[in-house]
């Protein structure tokens, strides 16, 4: 008997269905799990399905990411004239990233009002106590750094909870 007259005699046994449906069943949710990550197979050669540790690192790699881009956009965006110092001003932004960075690695953003509030005043703090110059300490200029805070906290939660989803 031949593998293929074996398998047909399966099938054609009064319980063949119910096995070839239990037998698609177990590979579905093997896929399922891997895919959800509640299983990780991890050899010399491969490595199937995603760890936590592994879609943790994902999503904070997304939000450092986003976090330098934002930090590197918001530099551009600051008023400058001839006195500004290059150099005093990159040292604040590197202070507000550093800041943003603690964030991300504590994990704990959340975009409710009272933590945006409180991150907010914390930059805002950081941005008064290392710069000298008034137009950098105009409410104009709070108004910017609280939108732009507000708008990092916002996507950085939903970068969390996209990756969440979709790892």
């Amino acid at each position: 008997m031949t593998k293929w007259e074996a398998i047909a005699q399966v099938l054609m046994s009064g319980n063949g269905l119910t096995t070839l449906l239990f037998v698609i069943l177990i590979i579905l949710l093997a896929g399922a799990a891997l895919r959800l990550g509640l299983v990780h197979v991890h050899t010399s050669a491969v490595t199937i399905g995603n760890s936590a540790s592994e879609q943790e690192r994902t999503v904070m790699r997304h939000q450092v990411e986003y976090i330098r881009q934002s930090c590197n956009a918001f530099e551009v965006k600051i008023p400058k004239d001839e006195t500004y110092d290059k150099y005093r001003g990159r040292f604040v932004i590197e202070r507000v990233f550093d800041e943003m960075l603690n964030w991300i690695i504590f994990n704990h953003i959340e975009d409710n009002r009272v933590y945006i509030s409180t991150k907010q005043k914390i930059i805002w703090n950081i941005v008064v106590t290392h710069t000298v110059k008034e137009m950098h300490h105009s409410e104009e200029f709070k108004d910017a750094v609280f939108k732009s805070v507000e708008g990092d906290i916002q996507e950085l939660a939903a970068i969390r909870r996209y990756y969440q989803k979709s790892l």
